[in-house]
């Protein structure tokens, strides 16, 4: 993924409209924004019990005697919360994961079961979890597939996200499972954000700010590996990015600092 995070304003670090402080209220936006995009289905939900007694760490959002979700609240690093649904509808459960960006918006992306085999000691010890295996089997460890790759695309949910005044953009980017290699049909995504950059810089003299590139992998290996992927995939963004701002302003990058980073993840 890619984030516009400061064109000349400090980075600002939302909520995700208060998980912690009203969890049963999120609960249920999370649930039900799930059922509307996910199942296509126009459904309220009737009621809303947690998971474990006096425990809001999980909340169970029931629509129907049929069809139940369960949120459960995760913190992990840089600034992001995981909201793991479990589906209880007739057949396997599947399992989805929103994110919380720093910005305060949410994106939903499914996760892939992996087999016990995939799953190894030192990543459960690198992540928290809430000790509850069926709820995060599925979240941890070594996936044999992509863990953001879903038939219809990644779902954005909630307000477009703001720092400090500003608007910025968060987009994801999917690359073939391993690689390092733009796809050919994201690049006018990635000439879009130049486009927006070259209209401020024709506005505001002197520098821009920073453009800072988030790389994102897919938990394939070690984390010495996935931190490398996702480097060598922000700079390939990078190389786009820098291309086509060139093309559009000559002179325009030595006034935007373009960061790649890796969360290895």
């Amino acid at each position: 993924m890619y984030m516009l995070t400061t064109l000349g304003e400090p980075e600002s670090k939302a909520s995700c409209s208060g998980w912690e402080s009203d969890p049963e209220s999120f609960s249920k936006r999370v649930a039900e924004h799930y059922v509307r995009t996910v199942l296509g289905q126009s459904l309220s939900a009737k009621r809303i019990v947690p998971y474990w007694p006096k425990s809001k760490k999980g909340m169970e959002v029931i629509f129907s005697d049929d069809l139940a979700v369960g949120v459960s609240f995760v913190k992990i690093p840089h600034y992001v919360i995981a909201l793991r649904l479990r589906v209880q509808p007739p057949g396997p459960p599947r399992y989805y994961t929103y994110f919380c960006t720093p910005d305060g918006d949410l994106v939903l992306a499914e996760r892939k079961k992996p087999t016990a085999a995939s799953q190894t000691p030192t990543s459960l010890r690198m992540r928290g979890t809430l000790g509850e295996p069926e709820l995060t089997d599925g979240w941890l460890g070594k996936r044999p597939v992509p863990p953001c790759r879903m038939r219809a695309g990644l779902h954005g949910f909630g307000k477009p996200a703001v720092t400090a005044g500003r608007k910025a953009d968060l987009v994801f980017d999917k690359f073939e499972f391993g690689l390092s290699i733009v796809p050919a049909a994201h690049k006018p995504v990635i000439e879009a954000l130049a486009d927006r950059i070259v209209a401020i810089a024709r506005q505001v003299p002197g520098p821009l700010g920073t453009v800072r590139l988030v790389g994102h992998t897919d938990f394939i290996d070690t984390e010495k590996y996935n931190e490398a992927l996702g480097l060598m995939r922000a700079k390939a963004v990078r190389g786009v990015l820098a291309t086509a701002l060139e093309a559009r302003l000559r002179g325009v990058t030595s006034r935007v600092e373009i960061i790649p980073e890796s969360r290895g993840e």
